[in-house]
């Protein structure tokens, strides 16, 4: 076995405190999210199956996240991945851009 330094004190990474939406792609058959951390750590949503696509796009093309819950776009997709577990719990901040 290769020599190895083993740390009397792990290094504990930084800490993933914020995520950012900064690309939204939309397709019939897919909706990715490009979120990143204020890491700059990259994280890419996919829609599970063209069902999913579907449904999503039809509320986003309708603007109910505005009509219906009164969100931004970025914030209810934020939501949307809080809520199915994707992302930790949080609060949404900021202004829309």
């Amino acid at each position: 076995m290769a020599e190895v330094l083993t740390l009397t004190t792990p290094v504990t990474p930084p800490a993933i405190t914020t995520w950012q939406v900064r690309e939204i792609h939309i397709s019939p058959e897919e909706i990715a999210v490009l979120l990143v951390s204020n890491l700059g750590q990259p994280f890419t949503w996919v829609s599970a199956t063209p069902a999913q696509a579907k449904t999503l796009a039809g509320f986003i093309n309708q603007g109910k996240f505005m009509t219906v819950q009164s969100k931004s776009l970025h914030r209810w997709i934020i939501d949307q991945l809080v809520a199915a577990g994707t992302l930790p719990s949080g609060t949404v901040t900021g202004t829309v851009e």
